[in-house]
């Protein structure tokens, strides 16, 4: 992040400044659009002794998980995420893969040890609903 602001600084001084700003607007709005379809492939499945993520947006990335290796189930949420009544719910599992470390960040829908499903609408409620499907079914 820190070379990422240098290197905007520096190009600061080589550009003027309605082309650095139109540059970091053309980036964000490629970003917001790449976010988009990030969030339109994803699919969170919950079923009788299972729940299954899929996302088949540029790569394709599943993981299923039985409700019977759920260890603790999880609600987070950042100052922004309350204002905006979201947040994050966390399935956490036993299982655990060197791979991939822990990102709370959007592009990492797949967590280390669980399932991270992120900007949930009315958080609290959706918590209950998931929690009691797996209590109900291990």
């Amino acid at each position: 992040m820190i070379s990422y602001i240098l290197f905007l600084c520096l190009l600061a001084e080589v550009i003027q400044w309605w082309e650095f700003l139109g540059g970091i607007c053309i980036y964000s709005l490629i970003k917001l659009i790449f976010s988009k379809k990030q969030y339109d492939h994803l699919e969170y499945n919950f079923y009788n002794t299972k729940m299954e993520y899929s996302d088949n947006f540029l790569n394709r990335e599943e993981k299923v998980i039985e409700y019977k290796y759920v260890r603790e189930i999880e609600i987070s949420q950042t100052f922004l995420e309350r204002l905006f009544r979201i947040g994050t719910i966390i399935i956490f599992t036993n299982a655990s893969s060197n791979y991939q470390n822990y990102e709370r960040n959007h592009s990492s829908m797949k967590g280390r040890n669980g399932i991270y499903i992120h900007c949930v609408d009315d958080i609290y409620e959706q918590y209950k609903k998931i929690k009691q499907i797996i209590d109900e079914n291990r």
